[in-house]
């Protein structure tokens, strides 16, 4: 992914005018023009990121995470890629469910385990808002339970949740560092192939560019909300 972008490019204000160039009255970006990185499953290591040159595959992506929110979705059919159904109940945030059950996410038994089933009938994910080294504009990285479980053998990576607990324990914002998430292969607690994405901080992002940073953040919370 290597180019003439500098590593914090896209917190500068020099983005603004390459993108008014090459845009011009549709400069503006909404939700819908976000593009998404595709997050190894079943096993496999390689995420896919778009670009103007074609998908880059990479085994491990560094970058910056912006912004994040849980979300959640039930079918009620088993998924069909030919005929996909809309979910009978969902949620943006993580906490309210919209449709049937609907209601308190962390009070609704489709969101606890199911050994029955082994899985969630309602499926959550994590969705991050992630600019790569050298791009300008953030990508969407959604993980799912499996990518966020912990390792059987504890000992091996840093899931998600742990590693922002350190960044907290270190009064570090999400936003302020480099992140790298790292596809590996696992077994799921039934014995099945899954992938788990391991995260570290890579370095500190430099004073100067902080506050371009934040209001880049900023502004996506505020385009999510």
């Amino acid at each position: 992914m290597a180019n003439d972008i500098t590593p914090y490019a896209a917190f500068g204000s020099d983005r603004n005018e390459l993108r008014q160039e090459n845009m011009g009255q549709d400069a503006s970006l909404s939700f819908g023009d976000i593009e998404d990185i595709e997050v190894p499953t079943g096993g496999d290591t390689t995420f896919v990121i778009p670009s103007a040159k074609g998908d880059t595959r990479l085994d491990t992506i560094k970058g910056v995470i912006i912004a994040q929110h849980d979300k959640r979705a039930k079918y009620d059919t088993e998924y069909d890629p030919a005929n996909e159904s809309a979910p009978a109940c969902y949620s943006t945030d993580g906490y309210i469910g919209v449709g049937d059950p609907g209601g308190q996410c962390s009070e609704c038994p489709d969101s606890k385990w199911d050994a029955e089933k082994g899985g969630y009938k309602c499926g959550s994910k994590k969705v991050l808002y992630f600019v790569p080294e050298g791009r300008l504009l953030p990508l969407r990285l959604e993980l799912k339970s499996a990518a966020l479980g912990r390792s059987q053998d504890r000992k091996i990576g840093n899931n998600y949740k742990t590693y922002m607990k350190q960044l907290f324990e270190e009064g570090v914002p999400y936003y302020a560092v480099v992140s790298a998430a790292t596809a590996r292969k696992d077994k799921s607690v039934n014995g099945r192939p899954c992938t788990r994405v391991d995260w570290t901080m890579v370095e500190t992002i430099p004073a100067e560019y902080l506050p371009g940073v934040k209001a880049y953040s900023d502004n996506m919370k505020a385009l999510l909300n």
